[in-house]
């Protein structure tokens, strides 16, 4: 049926992502992914290096934000030198708002007839399926009902096997911006800098994650921190308030970014990159509004759809595979490193050289059945 086929969107969950989006893009038609990208490090190199390959096909991420104002007037107030050479990306978020820091659940339930377990395993490794605790087969142990279960629906976002924590939900957004202003390549290293705990079966309930960035295009290499979940007592991982927004009687936003300069200091608010704008309030005022150097998108899914038609390049989409897939590299490696309980060195094709064994955790091989049907790289 390919032929019938003008376009493939997947909105699965992050476990089969990939094997769709391969197969799209290897037999030629336009593929339009849900964020992140994919589930591994790998999955995302080989769908950046498949675009590539295949010139006629239009790509695109299911980062929204991407299509919005918000990183462009950013992009604009960093190139006029607002804050001089970027030195840090601080950002955090809220999430995760589903379980994580535990571990495999201890219960078996059976499967509900609306669910295909077999279908949702998909590419990850086969396990019984476990449903809320009130309905499992584990007797004597009936708590409180909670209404979703360890994995269906919403909470396999905590589970190493199917999700990618907090960091893979929604670092497409919240670090959008970085990687669009910066053009920054794979990530030299990454490490976790501060865990409350062991990866388990889940992503850890709170971490920090630091990563650094090589020089390039005659800017300086730059550091970046991702901040999530909280330190076990309640205490959310946020980077301290700035001095520069202290004077003006305000807070950290509840999910955002500080971006920190030589010259200066930025706030972005929320996680598409919604409002960006120089701290002090005094300094803004000074500053005043950079001059647009960018063209403004007509929306992210218009982006799209114009290229598949034809309107527009495919670089016209521009969270195309070849942006979004080194993104979601940097992102899973973030979770790579978590795993791994160690820092991570990178060359500058995205090949870890600190620990050639870790490169083996970042691509897992699909259980059988559930690959790619197709895969030009």
């Amino acid at each position: 049926h390919r032929k019938e086929l003008d376009v493939v969107f997947v909105s699965t969950p992050d476990h089969t992502h990939f094997a769709p989006s391969m197969t799209a893009v290897s037999m030629g038609i336009h593929c339009y992914t849900e964020k992140p990208l994919t589930w591994s490090v790998r999955e995302a190199q080989l769908l950046a290096a498949a675009y590539a390959k295949n010139p006629k096909v239009v790509t695109q991420q299911g980062n929204q934000g991407h299509g919005g104002p918000g990183w462009r007037l950013a992009y604009d107030y960093i190139k006029a030198g607002a804050v001089g050479d970027v030195k840090e990306f601080h950002t955090w978020t809220n999430r995760p708002i589903w379980p994580q820091g535990g571990d495999r659940p201890t219960w078996t339930s059976p499967v509900p007839d609306t669910l295909d377990w077999e279908a949702w395993i998909g590419a990850a490794p086969m396990r019984p399926y476990a449903g809320p605790r009130e309905e499992s087969n584990e007797t004597g142990k009936k708590g409180r009902r909670d209404q979703r279960g360890p994995y269906h629906d919403f909470n396999w976002r905590g589970v190493v096997d199917f999700g990618s924590g907090a960091l893979g939900d929604m670092a497409c957004h919240t670090t959008d911006g970085i990687y669009a202003i910066m053009n920054p390549g794979y990530a030299a290293t990454a490490e976790p800098f501060i865990m409350t705990g062991p990866v388990k079966d889940q992503f850890p309930a709170g971490m920090v994650v630091k990563s650094t960035y090589r020089a390039k295009d005659g800017r300086p290499g730059f550091k970046t921190f991702w901040y999530e979940g909280n330190d076990g007592n309640g205490r959310p991982f946020m980077p301290d308030i700035p001095e520069e927004l202290e004077v003006d009687g305000r807070r950290l936003p509840r999910t955002g970014n500080l971006i920190i300069g030589s010259k200066g200091k930025m706030i972005v608010e929320g996680d598409y990159w919604e409002s960006p704008y120089l701290i002090p309030n005094a300094r803004r005022k000074e500053f005043g509004k950079p001059q647009p150097l960018l063209e403004p998108s007509p929306g992210h899914h218009e982006e799209f759809l114009m290229a598949c038609k034809g309107e527009k390049p495919r670089e016209f989409s521009q969270s195309n595979f070849s942006y979004s897939g080194p993104m979601a590299a940097n992102i899973q490696l973030g979770n790579l490193c978590a795993r791994a309980g160690k820092r991570l060195e990178l060359d500058e094709t995205g090949k870890i050289t600190s620990d050639p064994k870790i490169n083996d955790l970042a691509w897992r091989e699909p259980r059988k059945g559930w690959g790619p049907l197709e895969m030009n790289v």
